[in-house]
């Protein structure tokens, strides 16, 4: 299979969700049915997310860590001017694809330069990463999906380093948003609707 022929992420999700067109939609499950193994692991990994994102239950985490969580979230956010109304959340990693290749025996090396599936969980809206590094291992590139459990006319991502705004896009009708290749590195990200502002720490931006 050609690389020009593989789908990207955010195709895969809306053929998964069922957005395409008749035609769209039998030209990607023609491609998938040559698709190698990293692409068939992230249709499988969007299967296991469509089914549990519905049913997963958030267990409260310990008052240490979310402490923690909420003091990093207020040395960025203090000075930011906030409608009173607006609900303020730190989201909580439920499920990373590397730690569950990890966990099935797959050696760490072997998951470097792979695409990489991230999902962090919020009472207002699930997120979803997918974060694909470069051939050179120096950059990587960040796309992903904002499910908010309210509909939002509008919705902003901004990336944060060190405490500076690095790059911001808005969420498209579907809640799916992309950034340009960015350094490898750790940055927080922050997603604001209408009624909330999620927080998302430390995403790891790494090959």
């Amino acid at each position: 299979m050609r690389k020009s022929e593989t789908p990207s992420f955010a195709l895969l999700l809306d053929w998964m969700e069922g957005h395409l067109s008749a035609e769209e939609a039998q030209a990607v499950s023609e491609q998938l049915d040559q698709a190698d193994e990293s692409i068939q692991a992230t249709v499988s990994w969007l299967g296991r997310f469509q089914t549990t994102r519905q049913t997963v239950t958030l267990a409260t985490p310990p008052a240490s860590v979310r402490e923690g969580l909420n003091r990093r979230f207020a040395a960025f956010a203090k000075e930011r001017q906030q409608p009173n109304l607006l609900t303020r959340l730190v989201a909580l990693l439920t499920f990373d694809s590397r730690a569950q290749m990890a966990s099935v025996g797959v050696r760490s090396a072997a998951t470097q330069g792979l695409e990489r599936q991230l999902l962090y969980s919020t009472e207002a809206a699930e997120i979803a990463l997918n974060l694909q590094p470069d051939a050179q291992g120096q950059q990587v590139t960040l796309t992903g999906q904002v499910f908010a459990t309210e509909e939002q006319e509008m919705i902003t991502i901004q990336l944060v380093r060190a405490d500076h705004e690095v790059a911001i896009a808005s969420a498209d009708e579907l809640g799916e948003f992309a950034f340009r290749p960015l350094p490898v590195g750790d940055y927080d990200l922050i997603v604001s609707g209408e009624q909330f502002e999620v927080v998302l720490p430390a995403i790891p931006l790494h090959p």
